[in-house]
């Protein structure tokens, strides 16, 4: 975004003092606070539930960004040139430092408050929003690329050391991806995006991209952001993607991550089921995933060190990841 954009503010009833870019954004001083002006590409109605939905949050204390409407009444504001933005009233602080114990805490208990409050909210009929998405799926298919990156690598007559290093540690991670889908396909569980069962977390609102980019610290407390993905699906998801990061960060730090679960347990409950859908969602090995197929789809003819850095802490750090799986299972 750039500075000719901010004429999508003349359509609201504020003063702009400054502004500054910011990530995809313009954050802009106002005579009413801090806001962020947004180009926008989906729907008015997915726009309008959200916002619905953020109303009914910060009634109940939550602390959420929430959208500006214009001096038509609308989130949405379309401009002379056909472009569509919302403005957002947005929280000054700093995202949240989940590479410290203190800092990982402090979000799973901003997810376990959350989601306590989206669990009180009645949602009426005319308020849509979309299913959430379907780990089985995604796993099915990501199992399908590791497949064929490594016919691909085993293919070429020259190898690099990255595609050498892929191929010796594949069957280990490519055996987990297996092994996790048999379980998602196998067992009752409430992220197996089967329809045709009558799943309770098709009526539980998550985030859906619930991650410390999201998770703003400042004066005035802690403040969660980008609601764009909120969806039905099983709360326990939202703790997955969480988790999952903050154990990227911290090296596998089964400790912290255990404690991170009591944390989020001592607000909200984990049913044993919850407990075991985890543990499956942790099984798949996703940052193995990324790695592979970020060098698919890249410049396959050079991969940089920094890519093969990545896939040897991978490795080293695989027995440290099955000590938390370990965990766990425990739990």
């Amino acid at each position: 975004m750039g500075e000719k954009d901010l004429i999508a503010l003349e359509q609201y009833d504020i003063a702009v003092l400054r502004s500054w870019k910011g990530r995809e954004a313009m954050l802009c001083e106002t005579n009413r606070g801090l806001m962020l002006l947004r180009e926008y590409t989906g729907t008015e109605e997915k726009l309008e539930a959200e916002a619905w939905l953020l109303d009914r949050l910060l009634e109940r204390k939550v602390k959420t960004d929430s959208y500006e409407r214009n001096k038509d009444g609308k989130v949405v504001t379309t401009t002379a040139d056909n472009k569509s933005y919302y403005l957002k009233n947005w929280p000054e602080g700093q995202e949240i430092d989940i590479k410290s114990g203190a800092g990982s805490c402090l979000a799973v208990k901003s997810l376990a408050i959350l989601h306590m409050n989206m669990n009180e909210i009645d949602v009426p009929q005319e308020i849509v929003f979309a299913k959430g998405r379907s780990f089985k799926e995604d796993m099915r298919r990501h199992n399908k690329e590791l497949k064929h990156v490594r016919g691909f690598i085993r293919s070429k007559r020259s190898k690099s050391d990255f595609e050498l290093k892929v191929l010796e540690c594949f069957d280990l991670f490519y055996g987990q991806g297996e092994k996790t889908l048999e379980y998602m396909c196998s067992e009752k569980n409430l992220i197996s995006g089967d329809e045709s069962t009558d799943n309770s977390y098709m009526k539980t609102l998550c985030h859906g991209n619930f991650n410390h980019h999201n998770i703003l610290a400042g004066d005035r407390g802690v403040f969660v952001t980008n609601f764009d993905r909120v969806s039905y699906n099983n709360q326990i998801t939202d703790l997955y993607l969480l988790l999952r990061k903050c154990m990227e960060k911290q090296n596998w730090n089964a400790e912290l991550g255990i404690h991170m679960l009591r944390e989020y347990d001592k607000l909200k409950p984990i049913t044993a089921e919850e407990k075991r859908i985890i543990y499956i969602l942790f099984l798949y090995p996703e940052k193995f995933w990324k790695i592979v197929n970020h060098y698919y789809n890249g410049n396959k003819s050079w991969v940089s060190g920094k890519s093969i850095g990545k896939l040897q802490a991978l490795v080293e750090l695989e027995t440290k990841r099955q000590i938390f799986l370990d965990e766990l299972q425990r739990l």
